[in-house]
């Protein structure tokens, strides 16, 4: 009977900790960071006005405006990977 107690405390366990997870995943996913017209971070084009953006633990979208001729000028200035890109001025910036 020992046995029967602790396998059931167990799984009562289990459940109660994957219920509380997924709660947590939930209302993360349903109240995202957000701001708006914040100081632009470090990967965001210097000439970048009005930032915003919303985070959440799958997405994260960043907003700001530039002109076409700072984006490209910007964009051809880095050297992309799979996981963050070299600025022109050697810096190295991850992908938050």
């Amino acid at each position: 009977m020992t046995l029967l107690k602790f396998i059931l405390f167990g799984l009562l366990a289990f459940v109660l900790l994957a219920a509380g997870f997924f709660g947590y995943v939930a209302f993360q996913v349903a109240h995202p960071e957000t701001g708006i017209h914040v100081p632009p971070l470090r990967f965001i084009p210097q000439h970048a006005t009005e930032f915003s953006y919303i985070k959440s633990p799958f997405f994260a979208q960043y907003y700001f405006k530039i002109s076409e001729n700072d984006f490209n000028e910007w964009v051809t200035s880095m050297k992309f990977s799979n996981d963050g890109y070299e600025q022109a001025d050697g810096r190295y910036v991850q992908d938050p």
